[in-house]
C-alpha cells in the first residue's frame, strides 16, 4: 500500500492513529503498560500489517530476518570487547610473547556483515552476476525464482547500521522489541529515509507524540502529498502521453521537454515520499533527518550529493567512506575512496550496467571537482555557469533511471543534440500548452527559488505570527484537498524509488 493511495489515506492512517494513540494513552495512564512496551508493540503490528498489504508472502521472511539481525547484534555486542592472546614465537620455535588481539569480536562482526549483505546479493544481484560471470565460465546460483522482498535494500542498510553502530560502540544492541521497531518502522521500511541505529535508539524509550510534532507532521504530509499527486504524477502522465503520441518519432524540442519533465518528476516523487515519511514519523513521536535540501540549487555535483538523498549519502559516509580512511590519507586515497562510494551507490540502485554507468559518471565528476574546485580558474567561473552546467549533467544522466536499458538512455541523450529528420504528427507546440508551461514553471520555482535562505527565513517569521500561521495552515489544507481529489480521481502511480 503506497502512501498516496485511497487505502492508505482513508483506511490505514485513521486506524493507525486510533490504535497507536490509544496505546500511548494507556502507557501514559498506566505505568505497567509502558513497561510491557504496549506502544512499541502496537507500532510493530501496524508496521507488519502495512508491509503485509504489499507482500503478504514475505511477512514470515521479515520476521525471521528481524530475529537473525537481533541475534547477530547480540553476538557482536557480547564479543565487542572480548580479547584473546595470540602467541609470537622465536625462530627456534619457543614462545616468548603473547599479544592481545581483538580478533573474536572483529571476526563475529565481519561474519555478521557478510551474512547480511549476502542476503541482499542473493535476492537482488544473483541473476545479474550469473549473466555476466557466465562469459567467464563461472556460475552463480540463479535467483530467478526469488522475488525480492519489498524494500530489501533499505532493510539491509538499516541492518548494517544496527550491527556497525554496535560494533563501534556508538549504540548498544537493543532487545528484540527495539530491533523489531527499528527494522519494521513503516514510514521508512519501503524507501527510507535511512535512519541510523545510533539516532533511532534514543527515541525508543523517550519518544512520545506531542501536539507540536503532530501539527508539524501533518503539515509535512500535506506538502508531500502535493509534491507527489499535484506535480510528480502530472509530470509523469505528461511524459507517458508524449511517449505514446510520439512513438513514431519526436522532434528535438519535444525530447527536451520530456527530459526536463523527468528531472522534475523524479525530484518531486522522491522528495514527496520523504516528506510523507518524515511527517508520519513526527506524528508517531519520532524524528528523521532531512532527506532532501533543494538539490536543484547546487553549483556542483559534489554539492548536489550533499542535498540529494541525504540519508543515503550519510550511510555511505559513515560505513564506507570513513572506514576506508575518508580524506585523512592524502588526495590519491581520498579519490579512491570517493570512487568506491559512487561505484557502490550505482550498484545499490539496481543490478544493471546502466546504474553502474550512472554511478561511475557521478563518481568521476566528484573526484574531478575535488581536484579542481579550489583552483583559481574554477573559482572565477560565475555561479550561474556552474549551476547551469551541474543541472545539465544531472538532467541528462537521470535518463538512465527513466529507461529500462542503457542504450535507450544513450539514444535519448543523443537525440537532444542532433537535428531530427522525423516529421511527427504531434510537435512540441501541441504538448507545450499553457497548462504544461505553468506546471513546469511551478515545478522549477518550487525546486529552486523556494530554497532561498532569505525566503525561508522570511516565511518562518511570518508563520510565527497568528495570522501567518493561519494562512499557512489554510494553504496546506487546500493543497491536501486538491491532492486527495487527484488521488481519488486518477490511477495510482507508484513511487519511483519503490523499485530500489
Amino acid at each position: 500500500m503506497g502512501f498516496t493511495t485511497s487505502t492508505f489515506f482513508f483506511m490505514f492512517m485513521p486506524v493507525m492513529v486510533v490504535i497507536y494513540f490509544t496505546a500511548v494513552f494507556f502507557c501514559n495512564k498506566f505505568p505497567n503498560m509502558d513497561k510491557i512496551r504496549l506502544k512499541d508493540a502496537a507500532l510493530v503490528l501496524l508496521s507488519m500489517f502495512f508491509y503485509s498489504w504489499a507482500c503478504e508472502s514475505h511477512v514470515l521472511w521479515l520476521v525471521l530476518y528481524i530475529v537473525l539481525i537481533y541475534a547477530m547484534g547480540f553476538l557482536v555486542q557480547k564479543t565487542r570487547d572480548l580479547y584473546i592472546k595470540l602467541p609470537v614465537y622465536r625462530k627456534d620455535g619457543s614462545d616468548f610473547q603473547r599479544i592481545p588481539m581483538q580478533s573474536v569480536g572483529a571476526g563475529v562482526f565481519f561474519l555478521a556483515i557478510v551474512v547480511t549483505v549476502s542476503i541482499l546479493v542473493r535476492y537482488k544481484y544473483a541473476d545479474f552476476l550469473n549473466e555476466n560471470f557466465s562469459y567467464l565460465g563461472i556460475t552463480v546460483p540463479n535467483g530467478a525464482l526469488l522475488t525480492a522482498p519489498l524494500g530489501i535494500s533499505f532493510l539491509v542498510f538499516s541492518a548494517v547500521s544496527y550491527l556497525a553502530d554496535i560494533r563501534q560502540g556508538k549504540a548498544d544492541a537493543g532487545n528484540l522489541m527495539d530491533c523489531a521497531v527499528y527494522l519494521t518502522f513503516f514510514p521508512k521500511i519501503v524507501s527510507g529515509p535511512i535512519v541510523l541505529w545510533r539516532d533511532f535508539k534514543p527515541q525508543l524509550r523517550g519518544g512520545r507524540p506531542s501536539l507540536e510534532g503532530t501539527v508539524s507532521g501533518i503539515n509535512r504530509i500535506c506538502i508531500g502529498f502535493a509534491k507527489k499527486a499535484l506535480l510528480a504524477d502530472v509530470f509523469g502522465m505528461t511524459i507517458a502521453q508524449i511517449d505514446y503520441k510520439g512513438a513514431m518519432g519526436m522532434d528535438t524540442p519535444t525530447v527536451w521537454i520530456t527530459v526536463l519533465l523527468y528531472m522534475l518528476q523524479i525530484y518531486y516523487d522522491f522528495a514527496g515520499y520523504s516528506d510523507i515519511a518524515i511527517g508520519l514519523a513526527e506524528i508517531l513521536g519520532f524524528s528523521c533527518k532531512e532527506n532532501f535540501h533543494f538539490p536543484y540549487r547546487s553549483l556542483s555535483i559534489t554539492e548536489f550529493w550533499k542535498r540529494w538523498h541525504i540519508s543515503l549519502g550519510a550511510w555511505f559516509r559513515e560505513y564506507v567512506y570513513i572506514p576506508l580512511g575518508g580524506n585523512r590519507r592524502g588526495l590519491a586515497r581520498t579519490l579512491l575512496n570517493l570512487g568506491v562510494v559512487f561505484a557502490l551507490t550505482g550498484i545499490w540502485h539496481g543490478a544493471s550496467w546502466k546504474y553502474m554507468i550512472w554511478g561511475a559518471v557521478n563518481g568521476i565528476l566528484v573526484m574531478a571537482e575535488r581536484v579542481y574546485m579550489k583552483k583559481p580558474f574554477y573559482q572565477k567561473v560565475p555561479s550561474i555557469v556552474k549551476w547551469a552546467g551541474t543541472m545539465m549533467i544531472v538532467m541528462l544522466f537521470w535518463q538512465f533511471f527513466r529507461f529500462p536499458l542503457a542504450q535507450d538512455a544513450y539514444e535519448c541523450i543523443g537525440s537532444l543534440f542532433r537535428h531530427s529528420h522525423a516529421d511527427p504528427l504531434f510537435t512540441w507546440r501541441y504538448f507545450l500548452d499553457t497548462k504544461l508551461m505553468a506546471m513546469i514553471a511551478i515545478g522549477i520555482f518550487g525546486a529552486t527559488v523556494l530554497g532561498s535562505p532569505r525566503i525561508k527565513a522570511g516565511w518562518d517569521r511570518v508563520a510565527q505570527t497568528k495570522a501567518g500561521f493561519a494562512l499557512q495552515e489554510a494553504v496546506l489544507l487546500v493543497l491536501l484537498m486538491l491532492s486527495v481529489i487527484a488521488i481519488v480521481s486518477s490511477t495510482y502511480s507508484p513511487f519511483i524509488y519503490f523499485q530500489y
